[in-house]
């Protein structure tokens, strides 16, 4: 964006879905706990296993949070 002049965040607010960001810029970003991300994927796989049929769909929630930084804010 700020190659095509754009200036970050007053004419474009931007972020991220996986809080990795370029060390020169802060971009905001969603934030999930990587573990409790692999736990549940675990969880899932397993009902999976117990539920062959795949009648029943599972869910899991994972916490998640905001990560304000510049690319958001002024």
């Amino acid at each position: 964006m700020k190659k095509k002049g754009y200036s970050i965040p007053e004419d474009v607010k931007t972020a991220g879905y996986d809080n990795v960001a370029p060390s020169d810029y802060s971009l905001s970003s969603i934030y999930h706990n990587r573990f409790e991300l692999g736990r549940a994927a675990v969880d899932l796989i397993h009902e999976l296993y117990n539920n062959p049929s795949g009648k029943k769909a599972g869910h899991k929630k994972v916490p998640t949070s905001f990560i304000a930084r510049k690319s958001t804010t002024l």
